[in-house]
This record gives C-alpha cells, sequence and structure tokens, in this order.
C-alpha cells in the first residue's frame, strides 16, 4: 500500500533569526521541531520531502548583492557563491537536527536539480528525490539561487519549490511552518484584536481576502495574503497547514491530524 507524502516548508523566520545582518540558527527550535517529525512517523507511516527557507544564512548577502536583479558582473557571481555558501552552512544544521532525532535524510541542492526563467522553475529534475523517497530516506531541499535562462541566476524560493514537489508528487499534505499562528483577519503583530482563522476554503476565502487590507508592503497581512492567493492557485486539492512552529506540539498535530484544532490554520481549495 502506497504511503502518504507530505511536504513541510519550514520557514527561514523559524529556524533563524531572519531579521539579523548575520547568520544566526535558531538550534532549539529545530531540536523540537526534528524530534516532533520524528515522533510523528513512527505515529503514522508517511512519506516527507523537507524544504526550508534561507533566513539570515543568505537574505542580507542577495540584498547587498542585489541578486533577484539576476547577474549584473563580476560583483554578482561573488554574490552568487556566497549566497551557495550561506545555503549551504543552514543546509547542514538542518541535516544535523534531523540526523540527531534518527531521522535519515540527504542534502538535495536546488542549484544541482533546478534551472529557471525570469525567476520561475522551468526544469526541475527529481529523479533523485523519488530514489530517495524509495529508500524511505528524507529529501532535504531549500530556496536558492539558481541558473536562470533569462536572467543569468535568480532567486527561487522555498513556497515555490514546495508547491512545484506537491504537484509533481502529488502530495497529501503541506505543512507551511511559520512565526506566527496561522492566518490572520489582519496584521497580529500591529492589531492586538486580530483573530486566528481556523480554515479558509472555497466557501469563505474571498471574504477573508477581502477583508485583508495590506497598508504598506512589509506588511505580515499582507504577505499573507498573497500566500493564500498562491495556493489557492498551485495547491488546489492539497490539505494546506499553516502552523507557529515556535510552538511546542504544533509540528506533531499538523502530522498526525487533519483538523485545525489549535495548530493554525487548514487550507482546503
Amino acid at each position: 500500500m502506497k504511503k502518504d507524502l507530505v511536504i513541510i516548508k519550514l520557514g527561514g523566520s523559524v529556524i533563524t533569526k531572519k531579521e539579523s545582518n548575520k547568520p544566526v540558527f535558531k538550534k532549539s527550535i529545530a531540536k523540537h521541531l526534528c524530534r516532533e517529525i520524528y515522533q510523528a512517523k513512527k505515529q503514522k507511516k508517511f512519506d516527507l520531502i523537507l524544504v526550508h527557507g534561507a533566513g539570515s544564512f543568505a537574505h542580507p548577502i542577495a540584498k547587498k548583492y542585489r541578486l533577484n536583479e539576476g547577474y549584473l558582473g563580476p560583483e554578482s557571481a561573488k554574490g552568487f557563491a556566497l549566497t551557495k555558501f550561506g545555503v549551504l552552512k543552514l543546509n547542514l544544521l538542518v541535516w544535523q537536527e534531523l540526523e540527531r532525532a534518527n531521522l535519515a535524510a540527504c542534502i538535495v541542492e536546488s542549484s544541482a536539480v533546478i534551472r529557471a526563467n525570469s525567476g520561475r522553475i522551468k526544469e526541475f529534475d527529481t529523479k533523485f528525490i523519488e530514489m530517495l523517497l524509495a529508500q524511505d530516506i528524507i529529501p532535504l531541499l531549500s530556496g536558492d539561487v539558481v541558473i536562470d535562462e533569462k536572467m543569468g541566476f535568480s532567486i527561487i524560493s522555498g513556497d515555490q519549490i514546495t508547491a512545484f514537489l506537491a504537484r509533481k508528487f502529488l502530495a497529501n499534505k503541506v505543512v507551511f511552518v511559520s512565526d506566527v499562528d496561522g492566518i490572520f483577519d489582519k496584521n497580529p503583530k500591529v492589531y492586538p484584536n486580530a483573530r486566528l482563522v481556523p480554515e479558509i476554503n472555497n466557501k469563505n476565502y474571498r471574504n477573508i481576502i477581502e477583508k485583508m487590507k495590506v497598508k504598506n508592503k512589509k506588511d505580515v497581512t499582507g504577505e499573507m495574503k498573497g500566500k493564500i492567493l498562491s495556493i489557492k492557485r498551485g495547491l488546489q486539492g492539497v490539505k494546506v497547514i499553516i502552523t507557529n512552529g515556535q510552538r511546542k506540539g504544533n509540528m506533531l498535530k499538523s502530522l498526525v491530524n487533519n483538523r485545525s484544532d489549535n495548530i493554525g490554520t487548514v487550507i482546503n481549495f
């Protein structure tokens, strides 16, 4: 009998101090997340792909060298190399915590298997990932800077990789692990009366989207609004959970339960 496939996206804000200009790994949080993944796999058999964001290990470098604009000259090449080094360091730190939690995982460098065009995935060689899953080994990927046909190179986010793999492998569930409790009707970091939305579906998503007023580009609500719309476009038919990885127990509940009770927001389109 074929096992269910779950894809976990660990946000850079959860496993790193994202606002820092220097790489800071949140080891204690990564540790409990990996332990809960182990507990979940013991309770419920499923295949797993793990994707993480780059956070403070790559974002400051990418911003400094304007890597989102592609290849601009020799300095861009230096930025590319430094970003790759930062991503690899974080890959290894996450892998270490998986290993300590007795989870067999293998790093799959995104830049080695992905080719982009204008900042979007054009080709993705997933054969190695298929082989790892067949051996019950967790493929570990991350957001990364990759070769781009038009721009020279571009940044492919962990979210984009997650969505692509969910469609490719017909994932049963995708868990986005964030530093907030889920989707709110407005920015909870600004409005104390913000309310958590336990479930978003085809019946209520338009009403929820319309209530999300974005006052500036940095607004967290705006980011979440964009995430909902991208999930609507790219992950229809897949159960999606957005949960706060900083709260112990959320990861375990997200993996073994199908309800949103006390774990965040469930999205069903």
